[in-house]
């Protein structure tokens, strides 16, 4: 896993809403676990080991689906709920 510390994390979710790389989170994702093999983490950046478990949310059918690590989830599902009034997804709401 990436060694940003949690508030590094949290601003680097900040920044990928405001960009609109990452989506806001909403209650209509479907949610997934398992567990990793390599994958590059969607909030961090960082691999998803062996080790660790993956997290895959399905956004849009027809979407590639986002993974994270756990923390990094957290750190998104916290971060979409404060998106601040600029973030284009908040903008279509």
């Amino acid at each position: 896993m990436n060694t940003l510390t949690r508030a590094n994390l949290r601003a680097r979710v900040r920044r990928l809403l405001a960009t609109g790389v990452l989506p806001l989170r909403s209650g209509d994702q479907k949610l997934f676990g398992g567990q990793g093999v390599g994958q590059t983490c969607a909030c961090c950046g960082g691999t998803i080991s062996s080790s660790e478990v993956l997290y895959e949310i399905e956004c849009l059918e027809g979407t590639t689906a986002l993974l994270m690590h756990l923390r990094c989830l957290e750190a998104w599902e916290v971060e979409s709920r404060t998106c601040a009034p600029s973030c284009p997804q908040r903008l279509a709401l």
